[in-house]
This record gives C-alpha cells, structure tokens and sequence, in this order.
C-alpha cells in the first residue's frame, strides 16, 4: 500500500516502461520480485540517491539521480 497516491502511480508507469523492454526471461524474473516502500524507516533511504548514467538504444547518453525505495526478492 503506498502512502502517495502521485507516486504510487509514477511507480506503476516507470515499472511499466521497464518491464515493457526487457527479454522476456528478465521480465518473468522482475515480475517475481515485490517492489516496495516500506511504511517506517524510511528516511535513510529517501536521502540516499543514486546516479544511473545509460545509454538509449540510439546510443543517446542519459543520467538520472534516484532514490531506491527498496527492491526486495
């Protein structure tokens, strides 16, 4: 249950994107995994960022700054 309404569906559409370009074993194996915010304890991780820099399928160089929520298997 997310807390954010804006940022439980900004969460459903970016997984969306994700899920939508991986091979389909990748995709079988995200699908598995809960993705969550966990309601107590989460300062630490809302201010800890990370830096993703990538590179499109056009070779377009891109750089994101995040906040992992958490990823739990």
């Amino acid at each position: 249950m997310w807390q954010d309404p804006a940022l439980a569906r900004a969460s459903q559409v970016a997984l969306g994107k994700i899920l939508s370009v991986l091979p389909v074993a990748a995709r079988v194996a995200a699908e598995s995994m809960a993705v969550y915010a966990p309601l107590i304890g989460l300062e630490p991780a809302v201010k800890a960022r990370l830096r993703l820099r990538y590179s499109d399928a056009q070779g377009q160089a891109s750089e994101r700054s995040v906040r992992p929520l958490g990823c739990f298997d």
